[in-house]
């Protein structure tokens, strides 16, 4: 089981998303989540957003102040939220991309974070375990309508990381992508990945862990 704590994280994030962005604080967070999905409920500028666009984007994005006592322990090796961010995959439509990888379809896009990350796996195993639609995985990411999330979490498992983040999705949101989210959750669990869900107020959903952040 893999296992991520987290220390003392404090400071001023401002999370994006092809949805919007917020300006959200957090306060001297601390959490530990193991291998599954754990459901971060509360509000947009509640912390949960903050704490996963922390975790993806520190070190690329200058709107990310933290207080240097923050601090990441992840299967018992010390890191800086900086030194941690390429372990982790920000599932977002645009987010994290370059303007040249957002050209690129899907497949080229797995196929090119395979080979840098010295993978063993093929692109067409990555887009058979994913369950890739055969007409979107030919087009830009941001032409593959609601099967994005799935994309998106395709390229970041052939880059090789090992903490899936979501943006913050809302009740409706959470409604309109339930199949593809439930998907992801589940495939990526097996993998023995650790999957953060940042949510608005939900059912609670089974066999995920959740966390209340609104304080």
């Amino acid at each position: 089981m893999n296992v991520l704590r987290i220390f003392n994280a404090s400071g001023f994030v401002h999370p994006k998303s092809s949805f919007g962005s917020y300006h959200a604080v957090l306060q001297s967070f601390s959490g530990t989540f193991r291998t599954g999905v754990s459901v971060l409920r509360g509000d947009p500028d509640a912390g949960g957003w903050a704490l996963c666009y922390a975790l993806a984007m520190s070190g690329t994005d200058k709107e990310i102040l933290l207080d240097e006592e923050a601090e990441i322990e992840y299967n018992g090796h010390m890191f800086s939220f900086a030194q941690f961010s390429p372990k982790v995959g920000y599932l977002d439509r645009e987010i994290g991309l370059s303007l040249w990888d957002r050209r690129k379809t899907v497949a080229q896009l797995i196929q090119s974070r395979l080979r840098k990350a010295g993978s063993p796996w093929t692109a067409e195993d990555v887009i058979r375990l994913f369950e890739l639609d055969e007409q979107r995985r030919h087009r830009p990411l941001a032409q593959t309508g609601n099967e994005f999330f799935r994309a998106r979490a395709a390229i970041e498992f052939a880059a090789g990381k090992e903490v899936f983040c979501f943006p913050w999705l809302s009740a409706r949101q959470m409604q309109y992508y339930s199949v593809h989210l439930q998907f992801i959750c589940s495939l990526l669990e097996k993998q023995k990945k650790i999957v953060l869900l940042p949510i608005s107020v939900s059912d609670r959903l089974d066999g995920w862990t959740h966390l209340d952040v609104n304080g």
